[in-house]
């Protein structure tokens, strides 16, 4: 995503012009980027969700200083964010694609991409046998260990739940705080 996507976005829309001819543009969206400069609809003060950028009203995440903390960064998302929205760029997709209803919903408060989401979900072919060498009862987390994906959350629940084993297998910042749970196999 970042700037790399726009500057493909107004290439494919010039190759248009140059050919006489339309070039469908789909894009899997991965974050909440065209709706909130910080990538994560969250303030990370206190690790709460927000929606104050709704709108386009970017300067909340400046004012908050929602990308890691400091204010110039911040600043630049904003600016970032606010001149895409102007310019109505990210409207240039034909196709984003959403890996979760949730997701859609948010990136349809943008009103130039509500029409223009679909939800995909990621998907488990069935279809082959698949074999497992030994059957045990644990929870697995699998991904980066990051506020954004909740991982917080999960180890208070493990905390909390001490006669089940929790796997988790990933990395990231939470590292340490993953390491002292003593219900918990780390994998990395």
């Amino acid at each position: 995503n970042f700037q790399l996507t726009p500057s493909i976005i107004y290439e494919i829309k010039k190759w248009e012009r140059q050919q006489g001819r339309k070039t469908p543009i789909v894009f899997t969206a991965h974050d909440y980027q065209w709706v909130c400069p910080n990538h994560m609809m969250m303030i990370p003060d206190g690790g709460k969700l927000c929606f104050m950028c709704k709108g386009g009203k970017f300067g909340n995440c400046a004012k908050n200083r929602c990308i890691h903390g400091s204010r110039i960064k911040s600043l630049l998302g904003t600016v970032e964010g606010t001149l895409y929205h102007r310019l109505k760029t990210y409207g240039k997709v034909d196709v984003i694609i959403c890996p979760s209803n949730f997701m859609k919903e948010k990136l349809a408060t943008n009103p130039l991409l509500a029409e223009k989401l679909v939800t995909l979900y990621n998907f488990l072919d069935k279809g082959g046998e698949v074999e497992f060498s030994q059957k045990r009862k644990y929870v697995l987390y699998f991904g980066r260990y990051t506020e954004e994906k909740g991982v917080r959350t999960l180890l208070a629940v493990c905390r909390k739940l001490k006669e089940i084993p929790f796997v988790f297998a990933g990395g990231g910042p939470l590292k340490e705080e993953i390491a002292g749970c003593e219900n918990i196999k780390e994998l990395g």
